[in-house]
């Protein structure tokens, strides 16, 4: 595939994310939320005032096409995608 069908492709899959997006991944907007959150992550974690954590990893892939090779390149020198993913605790409601 061409760069610009690749683009077009992935702004694509994008917009169609962000429709549904609002149906599967809701962030506590009131106050009685965030306190309720703060007070799970207290519970399970001992630390104080927290409502979600933030990781990441490299996930290995295999080499891409020499000429661009070196964007994924990482420190330890294998080739990989640097992937983040940010989680909260969810609240089951009755």
């Amino acid at each position: 595939m061409s760069q610009s069908a690749v683009s077009g492709a992935i702004h694509e899959i994008i917009d169609a994310i962000n429709i549904i997006m609002p149906d599967w991944i809701n962030f506590p907007r009131q106050l009685n939320e965030i306190e309720a959150l703060q007070q799970q992550y207290w519970i399970n974690t001992n630390f104080p005032g927290i409502i979600g954590a933030i990781d990441g990893t490299h996930i290995a892939i295999w080499p891409p096409g020499r000429n661009r090779e070196h964007f994924y390149i990482n420190r330890k020198l294998y080739h990989s995608l640097n992937v983040m993913i940010v989680s909260i605790y969810i609240l089951f409601r009755d």
